[in-house]
């Protein structure tokens, strides 16, 4: 509704206005939408057509394949040549890890300095000393004060390796504290 006040215009929407209002906006989004998708796909087809591949999709779920000309009527019966078989880039083999103990190590001996890890359960604890492992720190894992608790140590160490090991963790994301047995 439109109110002429002393030379200004006042408009008024109810909720059935702004409903329309937000309709047809929505409307105007989904037909804009369509026409980019529709655009997208000529444009697609089109770059297929001056490419010359010979797979062009038809639709969701279908795709027209139509056999190249080096293919020859024995590919069709299941013989295959070697120019017909895909090129398979080759993977440097994965180095070997040595696998983590089924048992914990037995407690350190006496008066040997580690930096402590952690003190947590065995799974946590048997992960934490591979990925130390792999990452070239003398790792193990040995009973704590709880039956399923269990401390991860790295060393033993020196003294003078101390700063160096607890930087060396902390760049890799753990924090430790020394601890003598």
């Amino acid at each position: 509704m439109i109110e002429k006040t002393e030379g200004k215009f006042e408009i008024v929407l109810g909720q059935r206005q702004l409903a329309t209002t937000l309709f047809l906006l929505l409307m105007q989004m989904g037909v804009v939408a369509g026409v980019a998708y529709m655009a997208g796909r000529a444009v697609t087809a089109a770059q297929f057509a001056r490419d010359g591949s010979t797979a062009m999709s038809k639709g969701p779920g279908q795709v027209l394949v139509v056999d190249p000309p080096a293919v020859t009527k024995a590919a069709s019966y299941g013989t295959a040549t070697a120019a017909m078989l895909p090129v398979m880039p080759k993977r440097a083999p994965e180095p070997v890890v040595p696998a983590v103990q089924a048992d914990p190590d037995p407690e350190p001996g006496t008066g040997e300095l580690y930096m402590q890890v952690g003190s947590v359960e065995r799974g946590m604890a048997e992960v934490f000393v591979e990925v130390l492992k792999r990452k070239n720190m003398p790792a193990r894992f040995v009973p704590g004060v709880k039956e399923n608790v269990f401390r991860v140590l790295v060393g033993p160490l020196k003294r003078s390796e101390l700063n160096e090991t607890g930087e060396k963790l902390a760049s890799l994301g753990f924090s430790g504290f020394p601890r003598r047995f």
